[in-house]
């Protein structure tokens, strides 16, 4: 269901032509899965959940569990479950709460990282 609700209005995949570089986690709560592209927020249709959040969309040609594989890696202590199709990834650490959906738009795999805002 997040990633049904984080597809961009038009219905494509918005991504930028340049591709950010890979960094660990930073205190911002970046988590960038590498290789991905990013998709232009603005345009994912993201519920109001009532408290300030922020987030990222990335999208990427690699397969739902390449891309789990990595998060279980760099996260191992995280929980993960599967709601209709996704991969949510639950990661509870000092200075690196966050939720990270994964799942597929069809040609393509879509992960979005949410962390609690300021």
């Amino acid at each position: 269901m997040a990633l049904k609700q984080l597809a961009p209005h038009s219905g494509q995949a918005t991504t930028s032509a340049q591709q950010s570089p890979v960094s660990s986690a930073a205190p911002s709560g970046s988590d960038h899965y590498p290789g991905s592209q990013p998709v232009n927020v603005e345009n994912a249709n993201l519920p109001d959940i009532g408290i300030p959040v922020a987030r990222e969309v990335y999208t990427t040609k690699d397969t739902i569990p390449t891309v789990v594989s990595y998060y279980k890696q760099r996260y191992p202590d995280a929980q993960i479950t599967e709601i209709d199709g996704q991969q949510i990834i639950a990661v509870d650490r000092p200075s690196a709460t966050k939720v990270i959906a994964i799942g597929s738009t069809g040609s393509e795999t879509r992960i979005a990282i949410v962390w609690p805002g300021n």
